[in-house]
Formats: structure tokens, C-alpha cells, sequence
């Protein structure tokens, strides 16, 4: 891992936990996260040391794919229009 690429830790509190998502107190700064990424119940006050690492490798793969999507669009967009309906026929005229 580069430099560029340094993990960074932050301490949470939990402020406040409602509906299934949890709201985190880190240095005065509020997170609100779905409950169910934290490793245990949280209940306020309980106090989690999070971890944040950047993945380069994953990023090069999301760029790829997001490139192989807009090459899909593109074609997509200079391919011909679909031919217009052809109107019904008019019945003959009776006799």
C-alpha cells in the first residue's frame, strides 16, 4: 500500500440508535449508518474504534466498469432508430 493509501482509525461514539440506523458521535462530527454494519448491537453510549482503508484495486475495477458501461451507452445511442410503425390500412371502400 502507498502512501497515498493510509489507513485512518476514528473513535465513535453512539449517539443515538433508531429504526435500525445509528447515529455516531466521532470529535463532534455526526455519522448516521445502518445498525447492522457495526460488529455488535449498538446501544448510546457504546463506544467502537473505526477503521478506513482506500482499496486502489477495486477503484481501477469500478473505472473499468463504469468505462465498459458508457462504451455499451454509446453504441447503444449511435445504433439506427427502430423503423416507424407502419400506419393500419384503411379498409376498402364498400361497394
Amino acid at each position: 500500500m502507498t502512501a497515498d493509501y493510509v489507513a485512518k482509525m476514528l473513535r465513535a461514539t453512539v449517539d443515538s440508535v433508531e429504526d435500525g440506523k445509528v447515529v455516531l458521535d466521532c470529535d463532534g462530527e455526526l455519522i448516521r449508518l445502518p445498525a447492522s454494519l457495526l460488529p455488535a448491537p449498538p446501544h448510546e453510549g457504546d463506544h467502537f474504534i473505526l477503521t478506513i482503508t482506500a482499496d486502489p484495486a477495486e477503484k481501477g475495477t469500478m473505472q473499468q466498469r463504469i468505462m465498459d458501461r458508457l462504451a455499451a451507452l454509446s453504441a447503444a445511442s449511435e445504433a439506427p432508430p427502430p423503423a416507424a410503425p407502419t400506419p393500419p390500412k384503411e379498409p376498402d371502400p364498400v361497394p
